[in-house]
C-alpha cells in the first residue's frame, strides 16, 4: 500500500507541476495509459492522482477514465482567493500560538529561497510551502486540506501576477518578511492583519482586470 501511495504522490507532483508550468494546457486530455507509460508506473497511481487533481479543481474527470485540464474564469479565481483568505485566517489564527523555533527557522529558509528564485513557478510553489508551513501548526486537518486545494488553484493566478503585475513580487516579499516577524513574536493579531493586506490586493486586482475586459 505504501508503494502505491508513494507512486501516486510522485505522479500527482509531476502532473500538478506540468499543469502549473503550462506544459499541459487548458483542454488537454490526460489518459491513464499514456501517463502510466510516460512515468513508468501502473495505471492505479495515475487514476488516484487524477482523482486528487479533480478534488483540487485542476482537472475534470471524463467518462473515458481520463481527465481534462480545467480553465478557470475570473469569477472562479476571485472566489478561490476569497475562500483562501477565509480558511487561512482560521488556520493561521490557531497556528501562531503553537509555533516552535523549528517552524520559524524553516519558514525563514523558505523566505530566503523565494527571494533568491528567478523562476515565477518556483517562486509560487515555495510561496505555497511558506503559507502552508505557517498554517500547519493549527492542527485543523480538514481546513488544511481545503487550503491546500485552494492554493493549488491560486498558484496559477499568482504565477501570472508575478510575471505581469509590476511590483507585486517585491510587495509579496515584504509581506512575507513581516509575517516572519509576526511569527517570531507569536503575534496572531498582526499576522492576520498582514495576511489580509497580502491577499485583498490580489482579489481587487483580479476584479479590476475582469471589469477592464468587459465590453
Amino acid at each position: 500500500m505504501n508503494g502505491i501511495r508513494s507512486a501516486e504522490s510522485q505522479v500527482l507532483q509531476v502532473l500538478r507541476e506540468r499543469i502549473l508550468r503550462g506544459e499541459l494546457a487548458v483542454g488537454d486530455r490526460l489518459r491513464q495509459s499514456e501517463i502510466a507509460a510516460d512515468l513508468r508506473v501502473s495505471t492505479t497511481p495515475v487514476r488516484e492522482a487524477f482523482r486528487d487533481l479533480a478534488a483540487e479543481g485542476l482537472v475534470q474527470i471524463d467518462t473515458n477514465r481520463g481527465a481534462v485540464i480545467r480553465e478557470f474564469t475570473r469569477d472562479e479565481l476571485v472566489e478561490v482567493l476569497e475562500l483562501q483568505l477565509v480558511v487561512e485566517t482560521e488556520t493561521l489564527g490557531r497556528a501562531v500560538p503553537n509555533y516552535t523555533d523549528d517552524v520559524i527557522e524553516r519558514a525563514a529558509i523558505l523566505h530566503e529561497r523565494m527571494r533568491a528564485s528567478t523562476d515565477p513557478l518556483e517562486f509560487t510553489i515555495i510561496n505555497y510551502d511558506f503559507h502552508m508551513l505557517l498554517s500547519e501548526p493549527s492542527g485543523r486537518r480538514r481546513s488544511l486540506s481545503i487550503l491546500r486545494g485552494l492554493f493549488n488553484v491560486a498558484t496559477i493566478q499568482i504565477k501570472q501576477d508575478i510575471a505581469a503585475w509590476e511590483g507585486r513580487r517585491a510587495v509579496g516579499e515584504q509581506d512575507h518578511a513581516d509575517m516572519l516577524d509576526a511569527a517570531r513574536s507569536r503575534d496572531a493579531h498582526r499576522m492576520l492583519q498582514i495576511l489580509r493586506d497580502h491577499t485583498i490586493p490580489a482579489i481587487e486586482h483580479l476584479k479590476a482586470i475582469g471589469t477592464e475586459s468587459t465590453p
